[in-house]
């Protein structure tokens, strides 16, 4: 695994699994830090981006979607 796939998960996917342990939401607001100050709505709002752009990779879009990530949170908020 390259720096940037162990940053990604470390950074990124790990928090997104602790912050759904922990409040049992899988939308992250855009503006949520970690105790830490880490960013991770930020980061949720930028692998968004990044899909929209085509630029996310198919194992990133997997291993989110296993975590039933909300991609389209316009939609989610309807429920």
């Amino acid at each position: 695994m390259n720096p940037s796939q162990r940053a990604w998960d470390k950074e990124g996917l790990d928090r997104l699994l602790a912050y759904y342990r922990r409040t049992g939401n899988r939308r992250v607001p855009d503006d949520y830090k970690d105790a830490d100050d880490y960013r991770l709505g930020a980061w949720v709002s930028r692998q968004r981006w990044y899909r929209r752009l085509g630029e996310l990779t198919p194992d990133r879009i997997r291993r989110l979607n296993r975590l039933e990530f909300v991609w389209k949170v316009l939609k989610s908020r309807k429920r």
